[in-house]
C-alpha cells in the first residue's frame, strides 16, 4: 500500500487524477480536493512497479509530493528507542492525531500524565492531540518553519512528521520506512557557520533549519539547536540530537543574554538547576550557549531523557498560547494553567512530595527575580525510573524589573494577585498553603513542613475545584500505581 503526502491543497485533485490514470483509484472513489494534506490510495497487483509509476506521472504533473510504502498514514512512534504507537491524522480535524498503542507496548514505560497508554488501546484523541501539539514550534516560528516546507502551520501531523525527529525529552517520530540502516548524522560547525545560523535564526526567525532538520522545540525566542562533542559545535541533520541550545543576542533587547545567563547561574547556587550557561562570540556574534537538561552524552553517544512540560501534562489546548498563562479577567477559566492546577498535579504523581517542594522553592525564584514568563510551558517534569521529578528551572529572566515598563503582572497569579509589585512573602504562603485546602492547618514556612499532598477537590475528583483529571472518564482506566506501574518499575533507559 502506498500513501501519497500532498504538500498542497491545489496538488490534491492532479494526485487524484494521476492515480485513476494509473489504476490505483477507482472512479467509484470520492472525488474532488481532499480537506486534509494526505490521501490514501487502494492498493493494487504490481506493488513496486505501480508505486514508481505512479511517482513518475506524480513528477510529470510537477506536483510537489512525496510516495512513501507503508501501511496507511501510520508513522512510528518510538521512547527510548521502543516502538509505543503509531500516530496517524485524524480525517476530520487537521489539528487533531490519533494513537494506536502497539501490542507490545511496556505499560510501565510512562509516556505521559495526560493519559494511559494501554497495550492496544487508542487514548482520546484531544489528550493525545495536546500532549504532541506540545512539542511543536510556536507562533512566529511555527508559520515560517511550516511555510519553509510546504505544509499548513495547523496541520499537526505534518508539523510532527516534518519536525517530530528530535524534539524535548525522548519522544521521536520515525516514518514506516526508515531503513534499519540509517543513522542521523552531525556537521560540524567553525565559528563562521555558527555566526551564519545565529543570524538566520535572528532574522527569519526559523530555528536556522536545514532542509532535512527534523528537530524542534517551542518557545518564542530566537534558537539554533546544536550538539557539543570534544569541544565542536556540531549541526544535528536528520532526527540527529542536539545538546545544547544557543540564542543569539537580539539588538533590541541587548541585556537579555546576560539577565539570562546571570539568572541560570543563580539557580545553580540555589540547586535549582545544574545545567552549564555560557556567553560566547562567534566573529561578531553573540549568543548564549545552553545545555539542555533532556539530554546527556555517554560514550560519544546523545541520550535523551524524557520529559513534558505541564502545559502537556494539563491537557492545555496546544493550538490557543494564551491557555498556559492564567487570564486576569478569568482567573478560574478551567481550560488555563494556574499554580494550583500544577501544584495538584504534581502532589498526583509517585515522587510528587518533593516535587511539590521543588515547585514551590522555584516558584519563589521566579517571584524574586521578578520573571513574568513563568507559565505552565516553563514548567516541566522529568520521568525517571524512581518516579517523576520537577525539571531544573529554565527560562526564568529578570523582566519585570526592566525600565518603562507598562504592565507587571506575573505569568500566574500568587494568593490571587498578578501584579508583581503587590506580591510579598505572607502571600506566597498563603498561595502554597491553599494547595493543601486547609489555611489554618498547614504549616509551610521556615523549619515548617506540611507533608499532605495539594488536595484534589470533593471525593477526589480534581475537576471538582478547577483541578485537572488524568484522563477522559470514558477511558475507565483506574491510575492507581499497580494499574499504572509502580514508580520503581518505569523505564527510562535506551535500549
Amino acid at each position: 500500500m502506498a500513501l501519497v503526502t500532498v504538500r498542497t491543497r491545489r496538488d490534491a485533485a492532479a494526485v487524484i487524477r494521476a492515480a485513476r490514470e494509473d489504476g490505483r483509484l477507482s472512479r467509484s472513489s470520492p472525488s474532488g480536493s481532499p480537506s486534509l494534506a494526505t490521501t490514501r490510495s487502494t492498493s493494487s497487483p504490481g506493488g513496486g512497479a505501480c508505486t514508481r509509476r505512479l511517482k513518475r506521472t506524480l513528477h510529470e504533473r510537477g506536483v510537489t509530493a512525496t510516495l512513501t510504502d507503508g501501511e496507511g498514514d501510520a508513522r512510528l512512534w518510538p521512547l527510548h528507542d521502543r516502538l509505543v504507537a503509531t500516530v496517524e491524522p485524524d480525517r476530520r480535524n487537521r489539528t487533531r492525531v490519533t494513537l494506536d498503542v502497539d501490542a507490545a507496548h511496556d505499560a510501565d514505560v510512562l509516556l505521559s500524565e495526560s493519559f494511559t497508554t494501554l497495550p492496544g488501546r487508542r487514548p482520546p484523541v484531544d489528550a493525545v492531540s495536546n500532549f504532541l501539539g506540545g512539542y511543536v514550534p510556536e507562533g512566529r516560528h511555527r508559520e515560517v518553519m511550516a511555510a519553509k516546507r510546504r505544509v499548513d502551520k495547523d496541520d499537526l501531523f505534518a508539523l510532527l512528521r516534518e519536525f517530530g525527529g528530535s524534539i524535548a525529552g525522548a519522544v521521536t517520530l520515525r516514518p514506516p520506512d526508515e531503513p534499519a540502516t540509517y543513522r542521523p548524522r552531525c556537521e560540524p560547525l567553525d565559528d563562521g557557520a555558527v555566526s551564519a545560523r545565529l543570524r538566520q535564526a535572528l532574522d527569519a526567525s526559523d530555528q536556522a533549519i536545514g532542509d532535512d532538520s527534523r528537530s524542534t522545540l517551542p518557545g518564542y525566542q530566537p534558537k539554533v539547536l546544536v550538539a557539543r562533542m570534544d569541544g565542536q559545535w556540531l549541526y544535528p541533520h536528520g532526527r540527529a540530537h542536539s545538546t545544547h541550545i544557543l540564542k543569539p543576542q537580539v539588538p533590541s533587547r541587548p541585556s537579555r543574554l546576560v539577565d539570562e545567563h546571570d539568572s541560570h547561574l543563580l539557580t545553580q547556587r540555589l540547586g535549582l538547576s545544574n545545567d552549564a550557561s555560557e556567553i560566547r562570540r562567534a566573529q561578531s556574534t553573540t549568543y548564549l550557549a545552553i545545555e539542555r537538561f533532556d539530554r546527556t552524552v555517554a560514550d560519544g553517544a546523545v541520550r535523551p531523557l524524557h520529559q513534558e512540560d505541564l502545559a502537556q501534562a494539563l491537557r492545555l489546548d496546544w493550538r490557543e498560547t494564551d491557555t498556559k498563562f492564567q487570564d486576569p479577567d478569568w482567573p478560574d477559566d478551567p481550560r488555563r494553567a494556574t499554580l494550583r492546577r500544577i501544584a495538584e498535579l504534581l502532589g498526583s504523581v509517585p515522587g510528587g512530595d518533593a516535587a511539590v517542594e521543588q515547585w514551590l522553592r522555584a516558584l519563589t525564584f521566579h517571584v524574586a527575580i521578578g520573571t513574568n514568563d513563568a507559565h505552565a510551558t516553563n514548567v516541566a517534569l522529568l520521568h525517571r525510573s524512581t518516579g517523576a521529578e520537577l525539571a531544573p528551572v529554565y527560562d526564568a529572566l529578570p523582566n519585570l524589573f526592566q525600565t518603562g515598563l507598562v504592565k507587571w503582572d506575573l505569568a500566574l497569579a500568587v494568593d490571587g494577585i498578578f501584579d508583581h509589585r503587590r506580591v510579598s512573602v505572607e502571600g506566597l504562603l498563603a498561595e502554597a498553603q491553599s494547595w493543601w485546602g486547609d489555611r489554618r492547618g498547614a504549616s509551610v514556612g521556615a523549619g515548617h513542613r506540611d507533608t499532605r499532598r495539594p488536595r484534589r477537590g470533593a471525593d477526589g475528583d480534581r475537576r471538582a475545584r478547577g483541578g485537572f483529571a488524568r484522563h477522559d472518564r470514558e477511558s475507565a482506566v483506574d491510575r492507581s500505581p499497580t494499574s499504572r506501574g509502580r514508580g520503581d518499575r518505569r523505564t527510562d533507559a535506551v535500549r
